[in-house]
């Protein structure tokens, strides 16, 4: 699963010429869509950026969750919306770079449709378990997988998104078959996991490892290089 990680980039419509100059800028609140739902790991970078960036601007960065299609509605949303500047999108490799290319469809360019602000944030994925899970490392939910072809299942924030293809890389490297169980989010997900009625969920770090640190779920293992920080 080397690699496959979460990156987010703010970038907004592309500014037609009436744009307002630096110096009127802002002058009413702006809007951020985040085209995942509440609680997810996209919708918790965001949130962050706008408490200290509406307090550094003194206008109001709203957030409006705009989930589905593995972030692309939301994504769609602002390349339609008017290019004033006023609403900006948290992307992610999701939604402009694993979608468009797996869907010839997509309709916004990534890169003609959308000008970009700034890099916030990489974020390694983290496999997780039900605590009812008998698997307590990685080998041992590969060895689990294996006797169980086709039988167990994981959660995803939708085809093509990092979650989906972290369990499509895992199961291509370890030999396993499951079925996957797509969402309009992984915090859509997360209560199924918690329940037990999802066997695995490749979350992003900052959503998917509070709910393993709290013991709600059980962490295997971190999509990164090098080993998690983390005492789980």
């Amino acid at each position: 699963m080397k690699n496959l990680v979460c990156l987010s980039m703010l970038a907004l419509a592309l500014c037609a010429p009436h744009f307002a100059s630096a110096q009127d800028y802002p002058i009413r609140p702006v809007k951020m869509i985040v085209p995942f739902p509440p609680a997810g790991g996209t919708d918790n970078v965001a949130r962050m950026f706008a408490l200290q960036v509406s307090q550094d601007l003194g206008q109001s960065i709203m957030i409006e969750n705009r989930a589905g299609a593995a972030g692309m509605i939301g994504a769609d949303a602002v390349a339609k919306a008017e290019p004033d500047g006023y609403t900006i999108v948290l992307t992610t490799n999701s939604t402009h770079v694993i979608g468009p290319l797996l869907n010839p469809k997509t309709p916004y360019s990534p890169t003609k449709s959308f000008s970009p602000i700034i890099y916030l944030a990489q974020s390694p994925s983290i496999m997780i378990v039900p605590v009812s899970s008998p698997a307590k490392t990685v080998k041992e939910f590969i060895e689990l997988a294996q006797k169980n072809p086709g039988r167990l299942n994981y959660g995803s924030a939708g085809t093509g998104g990092i979650p989906h293809l972290s369990g499509e890389r895992f199961q291509a490297l370890s030999g396993t078959s499951m079925v996957h169980v797509p969402y309009k989010g992984t915090a859509l997900a997360m209560p199924d996991l918690i329940a037990g009625r999802l066997d695995v969920l490749f979350d992003s770090f900052s959503s998917g490892y509070p709910q393993a640190r709290d013991g709600k779920v059980r962490a295997l293992g971190v999509s990164s290089p090098d080993r998690s920080p983390s005492d789980h």
